[in-house]
């Protein structure tokens, strides 16, 4: 549980989970480790991968592959582009350029109650102010 969750919910701290406890369990007993990826990559190239991992023909393989070719060159277009807008803010004072980068949808439990389902869709963004990051 979140430490500052615990502190709101006056919940003393020696029944709070140490993190040093679950350190040691996943870390050194289950030899689990947790980072983030090495390349942060969309669903779409994920997507893509698997599927040509799991091609069974040439033919499909060479469909996929060039799909795939023409969505790398379109988000090679879209990064030019924000280079581009980032490189050019710095120089005109009157111009003010922001970004909203769709970070994650973090995947969340089927639920069939509709209102909890509208409640259970979490999508995290980001704001870049390009001038400064």
């Amino acid at each position: 549980m979140n430490k500052d969750e615990c502190d709101f919910k006056n919940i003393p701290p020696d029944v709070v989970g140490k993190e040093w406890l679950y350190s040691q369990i996943l870390n050194k007993e289950l030899n689990l480790s947790f980072v983030p990826p090495s390349k942060n990559t969309c669903d779409a190239c994920d997507e893509f991968v698997i599927n040509l991992r799991q091609c069974n023909t040439s033919d499909e393989r060479e469909f996929l592959q060039a799909h795939y070719s023409a969505y790398l060159l379109e988000a090679d277009k879209r990064y030019n582009l924000k280079k581009e807008d980032k490189d050019m803010t710095p120089n005109n004072t009157g111009q003010k350029v922001l970004m909203i980068d769709s970070e994650k949808c973090l995947p969340c439990p089927k639920v069939t109650n509709s209102q909890r389902l509208l409640q259970s869709q979490v999508v995290v963004f980001q704001l870049h102010d390009l001038l400064f990051n």
